[in-house]
């Protein structure tokens, strides 16, 4: 799920754009990295998860 999503080209990149997605996973056990009960719109509520945010840089005739 998409929470949030920002998008900027700058002036050197015919246009590409930089794709920011910052998603939750619910998550169960207590050995996960970064591992602590907080909202999640993936759960819709709090819940064991883990926050990752994640940056793509797609550009014109690439898949």
């Amino acid at each position: 799920m998409l929470f949030r999503t920002a998008s900027a080209a700058p002036p050197h990149a015919d246009g590409a754009v930089l794709v920011v997605d910052e998603t939750g996973s619910v998550t169960k056990g207590r050995a996960s990295v970064g591992l602590q009960r907080q909202y999640t719109g993936t759960a819709g509520r709090i819940e064991s998860s883990q926050a990752g945010v994640f940056l793509a840089w797609p550009q014109p005739g690439t898949r």
